[in-house]
């Protein structure tokens, strides 16, 4: 406390300072005294009359109580009703019990960290600071020789366990989230320990290789918030009423490294060369999404692009890196167009390519897509709906599907669908939809005042006829769509049509449904209504196919809710779902759960599938909530959640490891035959890393490891491994080697 006075009455006399002599403290004093202001909100303060130590961690919406034995954390917002804790049972060694909590622990704090000294057997140590709250471990050398030691905690009643990865966990009470990540562990010398979670009846033990270490030896995991706060990357404007966000989806691989960019809107971007309106491109890596490198793409127009399209996701000109679309604003000679961005080694190209439309057909500054290849050239293409285009009848729509070609967009060929009926709007929302007959060429979805129809490509192009036309029974014309994804993996391409009014014990609950593909197109009744079962929450006022992110061969879906909220002070905050695919439908159970946990920030208005920005091979998750503040009022913002096996859903972000590593050789490659497998399974593995230890284990579509083999410290090896135990069906054989990842899918007959 003493400390925190000085610090006040010190910045006390410089604001008086500055007032009446001109300022006489250096700008680096300031900002060491702002500094040590924002540290000191994360400090643990021991309660005199209760003798209990806590704190409070801004960072993630948290607060913490700290005793000997456990861990407690709450929101910090008490009227949301969840509380966790975390006990410590105890320290094993070789499976046997070796330390339990002493009865009397002697303590030390020091700003924003607390020790537990039990019996100088072992310490527990909190830290809390705006990375998280650190729940460490530091072990004294036993009076036995150990191999393994585990530390043993037990979760708090009604929380469920998931093991994520071997370093990471999540634990769940209903839609709240917490996560306990980043394991690592080091021993006096500094080396690296190898060590992992188990879960067993909802209890965890964290377990270390310790045949090697010179004690003591110390655990550190780290526990997070299921909040935009700890998302992988987190994406603002920082411009005050830019609404970033109002539109988000993937960019493809624009610089074809192997890991795929995101784009979003923020339709009132003051640009310096006037104007607003702009589109930001941000790059992907093996880390994903980079928040530093961008591309900023504008065409300036007064009041704001609210309606801007962009698309990106393919290749227009053949020469495999991904390209992107936005819409042009009309000016004196022209209506409104496109601008197209081609994709290169080194980033997009920001030289644009201008296209604008014929006259008698109205503008192409409508809705965009990039429609993987529509007529078998390989090459995918550009579709356009101009909604309120009239060629004949007023406000019919139009629908120009400009075909990518290798010498580039404006020498293509077009193909032009017309609504053909006076207020018919056609072209409102406009999809790639991959291929739902399964014929061997990629088809398109069109929406219209309330209609989806289904147009087939072909060797001579999109069809102008279509296939399919469902008509819809939702007032006000508000749906959304997406196409192009397979939900029960049969083969055919699907698509969902989401109403934010729909009511079926609950009052505009909102509603997905789920239309399959076929041999003779989109059935026109839904498979499966997905229902919001919550009043009035706008739930599926956006919808997107978010890939498959869990990598178990279906594709899965994001849904937005924007005014749901879980507490009163947040109205309209904000959610966002992650539902997995599976053979029979949607999971109707959601695997992740994504909240603003700001009031009226919308999150979930606009949803997309990111593509893989990280390389790992499973598919990642962008949402935008466009009026989000993170110091600037409606500046809005993005959240990119990583995909990952298990029960659990999306992976939350890691904090950014600042130990150096030894990265995997370029030509490390690892091989599994046969596959699938009944028996036997033979591993291959070339080009590691030897200054690090590789494991690998078997995990199955749950995320929950079933088999494990420690390959040692190695170059090469070559190992059949039993698996004649494992149920049939489908595994991920996951190989870690130092900071390197690889996976695998298997299938077990």
């Amino acid at each position: 406390m003493k400390k925190c006075y000085l610090l006040g009455g010190l910045l006390f006399a410089v604001c008086t300072a500055y007032a009446n002599t001109g300022p006489i403290i250096e700008q680096s004093t300031l900002d060491k005294i702002q500094t040590q202001l924002t540290r000191s909100e994360y400090f643990i303060n021991r309660e005199n009359n209760t003798g209990v130590y806590q704190s409070t961690n801004r960072q993630h919406s948290l607060l913490a109580t700290y005793t000997s034995r456990e861990m407690s954390i709450t929101p910090r917002n008490t009227l949301q009703p969840w509380s966790f804790g975390l006990t410590v049972k105890g320290v094993a060694a070789d499976g046997r019990p070796l330390y339990q909590p002493a009865a009397l622990t002697s303590v030390k704090m020091n700003d924003g960290t607390v020790q537990f000294n039990h019996d100088n057997h072992y310490t527990v140590e909190y830290v809390n600071n705006d990375e998280g709250i650190r729940q460490n471990f530091i072990i004294q050398q036993p009076a036995v020789q150990v191999h393994t030691l585990s530390v043993q905690l037990q979760t708090a009643e009604g929380w469920q366990t998931f093991k994520r990865s071997e370093t990471s966990l999540t634990f769940r009470n209903q839609e709240h989230l917490l996560y306990y990540n980043d394991l690592k562990v080091w021993d006096a010398r500094g080396t690296i320990l190898p060590a992992h979670f188990s879960v067993r009846d909802n209890q965890v033990q964290i377990e270390v290789d310790v045949k090697k270490a010179v004690y003591p030896v110390t655990i550190d995991p780290i526990v997070l918030n299921g909040t935009p706060q700890n998302a992988n990357t987190f994406l603002q404007s920082n411009q005050e009423n830019a609404l970033m966000g109002f539109r988000v989806a993937t960019a493809g691989d624009i610089n074809g490294d192997g890991r795929d960019e995101v784009m979003l809107l923020a339709p009132s971007y003051h640009l310096t060369s006037g104007g607003y309106g702009a589109v930001f491109i941000y790059y992907g890596s093996n880390r994903g999404i980079n928040p530093n490198v961008k591309t900023t793409l504008a065409h300036s127009v007064n009041g704001g692009q609210y309606f801007a399209g962009m698309a990106g996701g393919g290749d227009l000109n053949g020469d495999n890196f991904d390209d992107i679309a936005i819409n042009v604003p009309a000016d004196s000679q022209h209506q409104g167009g496109l601008a197209i961005y081609y994709g290169t080694s080194t980033g997009l190209d920001t030289t644009a390519q201008i296209l604008y439309g014929d006259p008698s057909y109205g503008s192409l500054a409508g809705y965009l897509a990039i429609a993987k290849d529509l007529n078998g050239d390989e090459i995918d293409d550009l579709v356009v709906g101009s909604t309120t285009s009239s060629h004949g009848q007023i406000y019919e729509g139009i629908v120009t599907i400009i075909y990518g070609n290798a010498w580039g967009i404006e020498n293509s060929a077009w193909t032009i669908i017309e609504g053909n009926q006076a207020g018919f709007q056609l072209g409102t929302r406009v999809m790639g939809a991959n291929d739902i007959n399964n014929d061997g060429y990629n088809d398109i979805v069109v929406a219209a005042a309330n209609k989806v129809l289904t147009y087939y490509g072909g060797p001579a192009g999109v069809e102008i006829t279509p296939a399919t036309t469902m008509t819809l029974s939702i007032p006000d014309e508000r749906f959304s769509i997406s196409a192009g994804g397979d939900i029960n993996g049969d083969g055919y391409s699907d698509l969902i049509v989401g109403n934010p009014n729909y009511s079926n014990g609950q009052s505009l609950e909102g509603a997905v449904f789920v239309y399959h593909g076929s041999s003779t197109g989109l059935d026109s009744v839904p498979a499966q209504v997905l229902e919001g079962n919550k009043d009035s929450t706008q739930f599926a006022v956006e919808i997107s196919f978010a890939g498959d992110v869990n990598a178990d061969g279906f594709s899965d879906v994001v849904v937005g809710a924007i005014s749901e909220s879980n507490n009163i002070n947040q109205r309209n905050e904000g959610f966002a779902y992650v539902f997995y695919g599976r053979s029979n439908g949607i999971n109707p159970v959601p695997a992740s759960t994504i909240q603003s946990n700001q009031a009226n920030a919308c999150l979930g208005f606009s949803v997309a599938g990111a593509g893989d920005v990280n390389g790992d091979g499973y598919s990642d998750v962008l949402v935008g909530a466009f009026i989000y503040a993170n110091g600037q009022p409606f500046e809005g913002a993005g959240f990119v959640y990583h995909g990952g096996a298990g029960l659990a859903g999306l992976l939350a972000a890691a904090p950014p490891e600042t130990s150096a590593k030894i990265e995997t050789p370029a030509s490390a490659a690892v091989k599994v035959y046969p596959n699938p497998a009944v028996n036997n399974l033979s591993v291959q593995l070339q080009g590691l890393d030897s200054h690090s230890p590789t494991y690998i284990q078997i995990v199955n579509i749950q995320g929950t490891t079933v088999q494990i083999t420690q390959a040692g410290s190695i170059e090469g090896y070559q190992q059949s491994i039993d698996i004649s135990k494992l149920t049939p069906g489908i595994y991920f054989l996951v190989v870690r080697n130092g900071s390197k990842i690889f996976r695998e899918k298997i299938i077990k007959q």
